[in-house]
């Protein structure tokens, strides 16, 4: 909106938009999410795997231990700073997400179980 307001300080310019306190490591945000959903949802915690980039991209993987964005351009052309943190963010999607698909996921589930037991009924027969 800022860019819309104040285009003569935003022309010609690519703003990183983010949020460096948000900086996580993925097995983190990975956690956080488990125990949000636990605490959202009532059901029991899920679990993780670690695997090294290497494993799962394969040999000459390379990656950067930080990604950290430089909010000072758009700070200081148009005076804007995240109001957002991650962990907000996340729990805001993951209750929409819960709201919106949880039926669909019920739904796969329900199906996927009657597949897995109609050639057990058969083979009753």
């Amino acid at each position: 909106m800022r860019m819309v307001e104040f285009p003569e300080k935003s022309q010609g310019h690519a703003f990183n938009v983010g949020n460096p306190d948000n900086n996580i490591k993925v097995s983190a945000l990975a956690e956080m999410m488990i125990n949000m959903y636990s605490e959202i949802t009532g059901k029991p915690k899920g679990t993780t795997r670690t695997v090294s980039g290497v494993e799962y991209y394969g040999p000459g993987y390379e990656d950067s231990d930080l990604r950290i964005p430089s909010m000072r351009l758009i700070q200081q052309q148009l005076g804007w700073t995240p109001p957002t943190s991650l962990k907000s963010a996340m729990e805001a999607t993951m209750k929409v997400f819960i709201e919106k698909y949880a039926d669909k996921v019920a739904d796969l589930k329900r199906g996927q179980a009657e597949a897995e037991a109609a050639p057990a009924k058969k083979a009753k027969k």
